[in-house]
C-alpha cells in the first residue's frame, strides 16, 4: 500500500511539473510574440523599472531631494529639476507654450492651466476657465462602445501662442467629431484674447475655426493593426509659425495607410499625411509637403529651415528638413516596418528612391516628440546649433548635431519620463513637459550654483567635476591619472592590483572610512607625505562632507 502512493505521489509530481513546463512554454511564446509585435522587452523594461525605482529609494534615504539628479553628458553635466503640477499623474496633458514668465499647458480634454518654473518639488497651478473647443465628451458619448483607447487619444494635439500690444493670439490644434456626419476632423482653432482675461477672466468661447481637414474620417478599426482603435494616436497636429503671416501644420495620417484602406498620405486632394501652410490673413491654406505617417515634432529656426520629426511604424522614425512641394514617401517607402510582418507589402520597401530621403531615422525607434534647435542658446552654449528631441517610448532627450546637411552625432540623455514638449527659457535653462504634467528643468551643473544646493549627494556630485578629470566612478572603467573610485568608502587603501600607487598610500595600513576621506581631501600631503595628488586640498569642510556622501552614494 505504501508503495502504492509513493508511486502515485511521484506519478502526480510529474505530471504537475510537466503541466507547469507546457504553461510556461506557453507563456514564453505569448511574450515572445508580445515582444516580435510590439518591440517591447520586458526584461529590460523591468530591470530599468527596478533600477529607477532603487535609485530614488537610495536617494530618499541619503536625504536627497527627489526632484533633483545630474545627468553626465557629453559636454556637460546637467542639473535636473523635476517639478509636479498634478497630483493625480494622469497622462493627458498635449502641449504648452511660453506665456510671460511661465507656461500655458493643455490638456488632451481641452482644460488650461498656468505654471512658473521653479526648483520647487511641487508648483502651484492656476487653472484657466477658458477651454480647448474640442468636443471630446460628445465624441465620448457617442462612441463609449468603441475600444477605450480612440476615446484616450481624442482631443487637443497642440497650443501655439503669440504676445502683441493687442493682447494673446492663441492657436490650438484638436480633433473634432462631426455627430451629423459621424466622421472626425483635424481642426485648429484661434482665439483672440487680453492675458489677464485668459489668466483671471471667465471663459471664452468665441474660438474661430481657421483650418480643418478633409476628409472627415469615420472610425473604421480595420484601419489599425494594433489591436486597438488608436485611429487619433496618429494625428499629428503640430504648429509652427512661418513668418509673420503663416502657420504650418502637421497632419497625420489616422491610420489611412492603404494596407487596409485609402492611402490618403499619397493623395493630393486630401490633408491627411501631410504638412498644411495656412495664411493667417486671408484663411487660404494649401498642401507644404505630403507623404508623412505621425509628424509629432515641429520647428523652424530663425533662418527658415524647417525641421520635423516623425514616428515610422516599427522602427523607422525621422528626423525630416520639410521642403515646399517635397513627397517623404509614406506609406510606399520607410525604414520601419509593420507590426506583424518582417516587411511592408511595398515594392520599394527599405530605400527611398524617388522620394525625399530623412536627414536621419532611427532602428529601433525612439518614438520622437517635438524638438528645438538652441539658437543662440545662453544657457549651453556648447550644444548651440543642436537640435533637442524629445521622445516618448524612448524617455529621454536626444542631442543630434547636424552639420553640412547631415546628422554628424546623436547623444541620448536620460530623463525617465515621457517628454511630450519641450522649449528653451528666457534664462537659457530646457524645460520639458512630460505626459503628465511634471515641468523638468535642464541647466549645466555649475560649482557657482552650490549655495543653491542643499542636499550634500547632489552638491558633491557638483563638486565631482574637479575629480573626475582623473578619477573614474563608473563600473568596470578602467582606471585614468588616478584609480577608480568607485566603493571606495570603508574599503582598504590602495585596493586596486592593477593600478600603480605611490609608495605613499601603498604604504598605508588603513580603510577608507569617512574621517579618514575628510583628513585626506583636506591635506593630501599632510596624510600621505609623498602621494601623487596634484591639488593641495578642499578647505571648506562642508564640500569635503559633500564629496564623501557622493563618493558613499556610488
Amino acid at each position: 500500500m505504501v508503495a502504492t502512493v509513493s508511486n502515485l505521489t511521484r506519478a502526480l509530481i510529474i505530471i504537475a511539473a510537466l503541466l507547469a513546463l507546457a504553461v510556461s512554454g506557453v507563456a514564453l511564446f505569448a511574450a515572445g510574440g508580445v515582444v516580435a509585435k510590439y518591440g517591447w522587452h520586458p526584461y529590460s523594461s523591468v530591470y530599468k523599472f527596478a533600477d529607477k525605482q532603487l535609485r530614488a529609494a537610495k536617494a530618499k534615504l541619503q536625504g536627497a531631494p527627489s526632484n533633483e539628479s545630474i545627468a553626465r553628458t557629453h559636454l556637460y553635466r546637467v542639473r535636473i529639476s523635476t517639478s509636479r503640477t498634478s497630483l493625480d499623474k494622469a497622462g493627458d496633458k498635449a502641449a504648452f507654450t511660453q506665456l510671460g514668465s511661465g507656461y500655458l499647458v493643455v490638456e488632451r480634454g481641452g482644460g488650461l492651466f498656468f505654471v512658473e518654473p521653479s526648483l520647487e518639488p511641487i508648483l502651484e497651478r492656476q487653472e484657466i476657465a477658458t477651454r480647448v473647443p474640442t468636443n471630446k465628451v460628445r465624441f465620448s458619448a457617442d462612441n463609449s462602445d468603441r475600444d477605450p483607447s480612440a476615446l484616450t487619444q481624442f482631443g487637443v494635439k497642440d497650443l501655439l501662442l503669440r504676445e502683441g500690444s493687442d493682447g494673446l493670439e492663441l492657436y490650438a490644434t484638436h480633433n473634432f467629431w462631426d455627430p451629423e456626419r459621424r466622421c472626425a476632423t483635424l481642426r485648429v482653432s484661434n482665439l483672440s484674447i487680453g492675458k489677464e482675461d485668459l489668466l483671471e477672466g471667465p471663459a471664452a468661447t468665441d474660438w474661430t475655426t481657421i483650418f480643418e481637414t478633409e476628409p472627415c474620417l469615420e472610425l473604421d478599426e480595420k484601419h489599425d493593426r494594433l489591436g486597438g482603435d488608436f485611429t487619433f494616436l496618429q494625428s499629428g497636429g503640430r504648429l509652427a509659425f512661418m513668418g509673420n503671416e503663416s502657420l504650418l501644420l502637421t497632419v497625420g495620417d489616422h491610420f489611412h495607410d492603404g494596407l487596409a484602406g485609402p492611402d490618403l498620405p499619397q493623395d493630393p486632394e486630401s490633408h491627411i499625411g501631410k504638412t498644411v501652410l495656412i495664411d493667417l490673413d486671408s484663411g487660404d491654406s494649401r498642401v507644404y509637403s505630403s507623404g508623412h505617417r505621425n509628424p509629432q515634432g515641429l520647428y523652424v529656426d530663425a533662418e527658415g529651415t524647417v525641421w520635423s520629426t516623425e514616428h515610422g511604424p516599427r522602427h523607422g522614425d525621422e528626423l525630416n528638413v520639410i521642403v515646399d512641394g517635397a513627397n517623404y514617401g509614406w506609406p510606399k517607402v520607410s525604414y520601419g516596418t509593420q507590426y506583424p510582418n518582417v516587411t511592408w507589402p511595398a515594392p520599394d520597401w527599405g530605400n527611398h528612391d524617388a522620394f525625399t530621403l530623412p536627414l536621419y531615422a532611427w532602428v529601433p525607434s525612439i518614438a520622437p516628440c517635438n524638438l528645438i534647435r538652441l539658437e543662440g542658446s545662453s544657457g549651453f552654449p556648447l550644444w548651440n546649433g543642436d537640435l533637442l528631441i524629445g521622445t516618448l517610448g524612448g524617455r529621454a532627450l536626444f542631442r543630434v548635431r547636424v552639420r553640412d546637411k547631415r546628422v554628424v552625432l546623436t547623444e541620448r540623455i536620460e530623463i525617465g519620463d515621457r517628454i511630450r514638449d519641450l522649449d528653451q527659457a528666457k534664462d537659457g535653462s530646457l524645460v520639458l513637459l512630460t505626459d503628465n504634467g511634471d515641468i523638468i528643468t535642464l541647466r549645466p551643473a555649475k560649482s557657482a550654483d552650490l549655495d543653491s544646493v542643499d542636499d550634500p549627494v547632489l552638491r558633491g556630485q557638483i563638486l565631482w567635476d574637479q575629480c573626475a578629470q582623473c578619477h573614474s566612478l563608473s563600473l568596470g572603467d578602467l582606471h585614468g591619472q588616478g584609480p577608480n573610485l568607485r566603493g571606495i568608502v570603508g574599503s582598504p587603501a590602495a585596493r586596486h592590483s592593477d593600478f600603480n600607487y605611490s609608495t605613499a598610500l601603498e604604504s598605508l595600513d588603513i580603510r577608507w572610512t569617512e574621517e579618514n576621506l575628510d583628513a585626506f581631501l583636506r591635506a593630501p600631503q599632510e596624510f600621505a607625505t609623498g602621494n601623487q595628488m596634484a591639488f593641495v586640498g578642499i578647505e571648506n569642510p562642508v564640500d569635503r562632507a559633500a564629496i564623501i556622501a557622493y563618493l558613499g552614494s556610488q
